[in-house]
C-alpha cells in the first residue's frame, strides 16, 4: 500500500490567508491591543508553536501556560468566518484531478499530516470541497514538533497497513521534506506555497516540481519509485 501524506496550506490550497488574519484576530483580542504579523511566519509552522511564538514574541507574555490554549481555541472559533471572506482563495493546480485519480484506485490512499489542529485543517479542507479525500490525518493538536506528527503518521499506517506500507510526504516547505525524511518517506516538494524551488532544491527532496504535475504523470512517478 502507497500512503500519500498530504499537507494542507501552500499544498493542498492556499486560503488567500484566511488563518493568518483569524490567528491575529484572536491574539489581538486576547492580547487587548494590535500586533504586528509581520514577525510571524507560518510556512511549515505547527498551530501550537505558532501560539507558543505569538505569546512570546508578539506578545512579550513568555511564562504565561494559559494564554496559548485560549488562543488555539479562539483561532478554531474565528476560521469558519474568515475562509469565506477571503475571497482569492483556491486549489491548488492539478490537485484535484490527482485526489480523483487515485481515490479508487487499488493499492493508494490519501491521508494528512499537517501542522494544522485537527478542526482546522478539516474547516479548511471542507470549504474547499477536498475532506472527502483523506481517510485519515495526523495533526499537531497536542503535537508542536513536526517529526513527531510525521512520526504519529507512520504509526497509524503501520497499523492499518502493516510493516511494509510505503509512505510519501507531500509538502511545500523544507519542514515537510525534513519531517518526511525523519520517518523513512519519500518526499515531494512542490513550489507552491511557503518556500521556493532553490530553498526546496536544497533540501534534497526525492521529487522536487513547480506544482503538483498532471495525474498520468504524477502515477507513474510514484509506481516507478526511481530514487
Amino acid at each position: 500500500m502507497k500512503v500519500l501524506l498530504w499537507d494542507i496550506d501552500g499544498t493542498l490550497l492556499n486560503t488567500d490567508r484566511a488563518g493568518l488574519y483569524a490567528w491575529m484576530e484572536a491574539a489581538e483580542e486576547i492580547h487587548g491591543t494590535p500586533l504586528d504579523a509581520s514577525l510571524l511566519r507560518f510556512a511549515g509552522m505547527t498551530d501550537p508553536l505558532i501560539a507558543d511564538i505569538t505569546v512570546d514574541r508578539l506578545m512579550n507574555r513568555a511564562g504565561d501556560e494559559g494564554i496559548a490554549p485560549r488562543l488555539l481555541a479562539r483561532y478554531a472559533e474565528l476560521l469558519p468566518s474568515w475562509l469565506p471572506r477571503r475571497g482569492n482563495g483556491f486549489v491548488q493546480p492539478n490537485v484535484l484531478a490527482t485526489l480523483e485519480a487515485l481515490a479508487d484506485e487499488p493499492g493508494y490512499e490519501h491521508a494528512l499530516l499537517t501542522g494544522n489542529l485537527e478542526i482546522g485543517g478539516r474547516l479548511k479542507l471542507a470549504h474547499y470541497d477536498l475532506l472527502d479525500y483523506f481517510v485519515w490525518g495526523a495533526f499537531a493538536d497536542g503535537v508542536p514538533v513536526r517529526r513527531d506528527i510525521a512520526r504519529l503518521a507512520r504509526a497509524e499506517a503501520e497499523r492499518r497497513h502493516g510493516l511494509e506500507v510505503e509512505l510519501f510526504v507531500i509538502g511545500d516547505t523544507p519542514h515537510d521534506i525534513d519531517c518526511g525524511r525523519a520517518v523513512g518517506a519519500r518526499t515531494i516538494a512542490v513550489a507552491t506555497g511557503g518556500a521556493s524551488f532553490d530553498e526546496l532544491e536544497r533540501h534534497d527532496p526525492w521529487w522536487l516540481l513547480e506544482e503538483l504535475p498532471d495525474p498520468t504523470e504524477f502515477i507513474d512517478r510514484l509506481d516507478r519509485q526511481a530514487s
